[in-house]
C-alpha cells in the first residue's frame, strides 16, 4: 500500500485515518520522507533542494490496528517546527497519535488507582449518608495523575466525554471536566458553544465542590464574559446546592477582567443561604474582589457585613490586618 505525499496545505491540520496501514503506524509513532527509506522514529534535519514528494511505502501496511487515530502535519525549517503546512523542498514528517478510547481512559486512570487513598478521598469529600456528597464514589487517583490523563483526551469525541460526565466515578467525572477545560480553551467559538453546553446539559454529574471549582470559572464563566448572564441567575435560585455554587464560582471570569457587579449582586442574594459550601464560595470570590479593589469589598462588607453567615465573613476578610478582623467579626452574632 501505498501513500503518496502532496505539495499543498492538507484541508485540516488534524483529522481520522481510518486505513488499517495508518492505524498501525500510528502506535509506533513518525513516519517521516526522506532521501533514504523512511521508517519510524526518524527525525530529519531540513532539505537543501527543491525535491517533489515521494510516495511512501508503508513497513506495516498489513499490520492490524485496534483504535481510530488522528494524524498531524509538520514542517521542519532550519530546525522549527510550523504546524499545518506541507512545503516540497522541506523534509516532511508526518504524525500520528492513536485517539483513546472511553475503555482506554478508564484503564489509564484505574493504572494509577490506591485503595488507601480512596478511603481518604471518601472522607475527605464527605460522602457519607447525610454529608454533602453522600454515595459518591471514588477510584483513589489523585489529581495530578488525572491531569496527566487528561492531557491524551484532545482527540476524544465530545460524547465520550459526557458518558465520563455520567459516571459514578468521581475521578472519572473530574477527567472529563479537565478534558473539557483543555477543549474550552483551545477551540473556536463553535466548539466552546458545544462544550458550555455540554456541561449545562451534565450538571447532575457536577456534584461536588472540586468539580465546581474547576468547570464553572474556566468554561460557564468563560463563555458567558460577553454575552448575558441571566443563566447565572437561573442557576442561583436552583434547589441544588452546586448549582447555586456554579453561579457564584463562574463568575471568577468576571473579577479576572475586572468586572465585580455580578459577583456582589449574586452574594447579596445569597446571605441567607443556609450551606456552608455556598458561605465559603461567596465569601472566596468576595476575597478575590478585594484582591483586585479592596474598596469595593470593603464598602460590601460595610453594608452586609452584620446579615452575612459568619463563614462568609470570615473568608471575605481573610486578608485583611488581624486587628481589623478581630473588630469586624465581634460586631455580628457569633452564630451563623
Amino acid at each position: 500500500m501505498a501513500w503518496r505525499g502532496v505539495q499543498q496545505k492538507p484541508p485540516a491540520q488534524q483529522w481520522k485515518i481510518s486505513t488499517p496501514a495508518i492505524r498501525a503506524v500510528a502506535a509506533r509513532g513518525w513516519l517521516s520522507r526522506s532521501r533514504g527509506k523512511p521508517r519510524p522514529g526518524q527525525l530529519l534535519p531540513p532539505s537543501t533542494g527543491r525535491r517533489r514528494c515521494q510516495t511512501l511505502q508503508h513497513p506495516l501496511a498489513n499490520a492490524a490496528a485496534a483504535e481510530p487515530v488522528a494524524l498531524r502535519w509538520h514542517r521542519y525549517e532550519l530546525g522549527r517546527v510550523v504546524d499545518g503546512v506541507v512545503v516540497g523542498g522541506y523534509c516532511v514528517a508526518m504524525q500520528a497519535s492513536a485517539r483513546p478510547t472511553l475503555t482506554t481512559l478508564r484503564r489509564q486512570l484505574r493504572a494509577h488507582a490506591s485503595a488507601a487513598d480512596a478511603a481518604v478521598l471518601q472522607r475527605f469529600f464527605k460522602t457519607d449518608p447525610g454529608e454533602y456528597a453522600a454515595g459518591d464514589a471514588f477510584l483513589g487517583v489523585r489529581v495530578p495523575a488525572t491531569r496527566q490523563v487528561a492531557r491524551g483526551c484532545d482527540g476524544v469525541p465530545l460524547a465520550d466525554l459526557r458518558g465520563l460526565l455520567r459516571s459514578r466515578w468521581h475521578e472519572e467525572r473530574l477527567l472529563a471536566l479537565l478534558a473539557l477545560v483543555r477543549r474550552f480553551e483551545r477551540g473556536d467559538g463553535a466548539m466552546q458553544e458545544q462544550v458550555f453546553q455540554l456541561c449545562l446539559d451534565a450538571l447532575p454529574g457536577i456534584n461536588n465542590w472540586d468539580l465546581v471549582d474547576l468547570s464553572a470559572p474556566n468554561i460557564v464563566g468563560a463563555w458567558l464574559l460577553d454575552k448575558p448572564r441571566g443563566r447565572l441567575d437561573k442557576l442561583a435560585g436552583s434547589a441544588c446546592l452546586w448549582e447555586r455554587r456554579i453561579a457564584v464560582v463562574a463568575t471568577l471570569a468576571f473579577i479576572r477582567r475586572g468586572e465585580f457587579a455580578d459577583t456582589l449582586r449574586l452574594c447579596r442574594r445569597l446571605l441567607a443561604d443556609p450551606h456552608d459550601l455556598l458561605h465559603k464560595a461567596c465569601g472566596w470570590m468576595l476575597r478575590e474582589v478585594g484582591k483586585r479593589d479592596e474598596r469595593v469589598l470593603r464598602k460590601f462588607i460595610g453594608r452586609h457585613s452584620l446579615a452575612m453567615p459568619r463563614t462568609m465573613l470570615r473568608y471575605a476578610i481573610e486578608r485583611f490586618p488581624e486587628a481589623q478582623r478581630k473588630a469586624i467579626l465581634a460586631r455580628r452574632p457569633a452564630a451563623r
